[in-house]
């Protein structure tokens, strides 16, 4: 199986998860409310295969450097 490079904008995927909060009227205040699981979206991402290389862009919050480091 041919392994992954992912290429990972964070700031895009998190304003784009804030903005169907809000569209979805999750409450008052949910675009603030709104948390990215990590590990999910990338296993989604890789789907099963090899990873070779992960590169993350934009704002990569400290618990995600760990992750991206491995």
């Amino acid at each position: 199986m041919n392994s992954v490079f992912i290429y990972w904008d964070n700031s895009n995927i998190f304003h784009e998860a804030q903005r169907l909060a809000k569209e979805r009227r999750e409450g008052p205040n949910a675009r603030y409310r709104v948390r990215i699981n990590v590990d999910n979206i990338l296993r989604l991402a890789h789907a099963d295969r090899p990873l070779k290389k992960a590169f993350a862009a934009g704002y990569v919050p400290p618990e995600m450097r760990q992750l991206w480091n491995q």
